[in-house]
């Protein structure tokens, strides 16, 4: 059974679940915080988004919690 994706842009589809779960992918998240794509991805690198993890196709998805925590430290969390 094929599992739903809700396109997103960009190739990287979120399953449905992952969607409802809260997740959001890198491009989501850099604008999101109004950063850079490149700025995000080495937050990311960095360990900055404690529950943020890669899909076995290397995507990466970060929860809402993360992104809030982030936004409200402005970066420096």
């Amino acid at each position: 059974m094929a599992r739903a994706r809700v396109d997103t842009g960009g190739g990287d589809a979120l399953t449905v679940i992952e969607l409802a779960a809260g997740l959001r992918r890198l491009d989501d998240v850099a604008r999101l915080l109004g950063r850079d794509r490149d700025i995000v991805a080495r937050w990311l690198e960095e360990g900055r988004f404690p529950d943020a993890y890669r899909t076995p196709e290397g995507w990466w998805r970060v929860p809402l919690a993360d992104v809030e925590r982030v936004a409200r430290a402005g970066g420096r969390a």
